[in-house]
């Protein structure tokens, strides 16, 4: 998410981090680090992500990009965010 990004970037996310309790141990940390994350994606994205995660759980990645290409989805870059 963050690779490749400026600095003011990775500070403002670790400051998302902390405020909302990721960095403290147990309870809902791991939930609220994934939202975070999917927070950031734009609105494609996150279907995207819905669509692996709901629907094309055990799919062969080509067979996910042909159904996304036919809905006339550009995934190529899309799917390389979401890894």
């Amino acid at each position: 998410m963050l690779h490749g990004k400026p600095m003011g970037m990775w500070a403002e996310a670790l400051v998302k981090l902390r405020h909302a309790g990721d960095l403290e141990a147990g309870g809902n940390g791991v939930f609220r680090q994934l939202k975070l994350s999917y927070d950031t994606l734009g609105f494609q994205e996150q279907q995207m992500f819905l669509d692996v995660a709901c629907v094309l759980t055990g799919w062969e990645d080509e067979d996910a990009r042909l159904i996304w290409a036919g809905c006339g989805v550009a995934c190529t870059f899309k799917v390389r965010r979401l890894l």
